[in-house]
């Protein structure tokens, strides 16, 4: 798993990017960030498995749906609890790893 240091990923990370906000004066929540770690994340993760940026992740209520260069969605992924931000608080790691099965899964059809 080869993540960029600019994604959180863990709630120890979560608290550093706040910080690091916070010293250039924007306020952020918490909840922001992991949900923009959590897409993100999957963006990365899809990216890599793909050899380059040919899809999109995209949130469609509390899921994340990948849509191709043609806007074909070939893949979705649901939270395993009420969302992906309390998924991320519970088990950070374990939600990046299934993150990253899923682009490897849907990447490879």
């Amino acid at each position: 798993m080869k993540m960029s240091i600019e994604i959180p990923q863990n709630m120890d990370e979560v608290v550093m990017n706040i910080a690091r906000e916070q010293q250039v004066g924007r306020i952020i929540s918490e909840d922001e960030v992991i949900k923009t770690a959590v897409i993100e994340s999957l963006q990365a993760f899809v990216d890599e498995a793909a050899e380059g940026h040919y899809d999109t992740i995209k949130w469609d209520g509390e899921k994340l749906i990948d849509i191709d260069i043609m806007g074909d969605q070939m893949g979705q992924i649901k939270p395993t609890g009420v969302n992906f931000i309390e998924d991320f608080r519970k088990d950070a790691l374990g939600l990046m790893f299934r993150l990253e099965a899923v682009a490897t899964k849907i990447t490879r059809g």
